[in-house]
C-alpha cells in the first residue's frame, strides 16, 4: 500500500470519530484563521488542502470576500463539508486526491491548510506548484506540526513522522514567498495512560 493510500485508509476509518477527538486540530484551525484575518486579506478564490471534517473550512465561511472555494482531501467523505456552502458561493468544488499529485486550480487568492501538510513527501515540489497556482500578492496560509509533536511516543517506539522545524519551514518558504508571520506554540494534552494516548491517535486517524 502506498503512503497516500495508507493515510487515506486510516483517516477514512477514523472519519466519524475525528470531530470529537481532534480538539488540538480545532484549536490550531481557529488560531490560524484568526491570525490570517487580522492581516485583512482580500481573498475571493480560495483552495483548502486537506480539509478533513471541516475544522478550518467552516471558519472560511466567515471570510467576507470569498466567492469561490475549492476543497481538497484524500477522503472522499470530506465532500460533505461543501454542503454547508450550498447556494452561498458563486462556485464551490471538491478535489479528491493527494495534494502533491493533484492538478490545482489557477489564479487563486489563497491556499490554506491546517494540520495536513505534515504528510507531504516532496516539499520543494509542492511549494513550487502552489506558487504557480497563486496570483501575485496572494496568500499561503499554513499550520502544521514541528519535531516535538508526539515526541514521547516517538522516543519510546522509534516510530513517527519526520517534522520540519519552524526554521526549516521558513528556509523552504523563503525561496518563493515573503513570510508575513510565523509562530510556534507548544500545547500539552494530558492522558490517563499510554493506552489512552494510542486510542486518541487512532480516533484521529494517526
Amino acid at each position: 500500500m502506498t503512503t497516500s493510500a495508507l493515510i487515506k485508509h486510516r483517516f477514512e476509518k477514523a472519519f466519524a470519530s475525528y470531530g470529537e477527538h481532534a480538539v488540538l486540530q480545532q484549536h490550531i484551525s481557529r488560531h490560524l484563521f484568526d491570525t490570517w484575518q487580522a492581516l485583512q486579506p482580500q481573498a475571493a478564490r480560495v483552495l483548502e488542502l486537506g480539509c478533513g471534517t471541516g475544522n478550518l473550512t467552516r471558519l472560511l465561511a466567515h471570510t467576507p470576500t470569498l466567492h469561490s472555494l475549492y476543497l481538497n482531501d484524500l477522503c472522499t467523505a470530506s465532500v460533505d463539508v461543501l454542503l454547508d456552502f450550498t447556494g452561498r458561493l458563486q462556485h464551490s468544488e471538491f478535489l479528491a486526491g493527494d495534494m502533491e499529485q493533484l492538478k490545482l486550480p489557477q489564479h487563486l487568492d489563497a491556499v490554506v491548510s491546517s494540520s495536513a501538510i505534515q504528510w507531504v513527501q516532496d516539499w520543494p515540489r509542492l511549494l513550487a506548484k502552489l506558487h504557480a497556482s497563486l496570483q501575485p500578492r496572494a496568500w499561503l496560509v499554513l499550520a502544521t506540526f514541528v519535531p516535538h509533536h508526539y515526541h514521547e511516543v516517538k522516543f519510546l517506539t522509534c516510530v513517527g513522522l519526520h517534522y520540519h522545524s519552524l526554521d526549516g519551514h521558513l528556509n523552504l518558504l523563503q525561496a518563493g514567498f515573503e513570510v508575513c508571520y510565523a509562530h510556534e506554540d507548544m500545547v500539552y494534552c494530558l492522558f490517563a495512560s499510554p493506552r489512552e494516548v494510542l486510542r486518541h491517535m487512532q480516533k484521529t486517524g494517526v
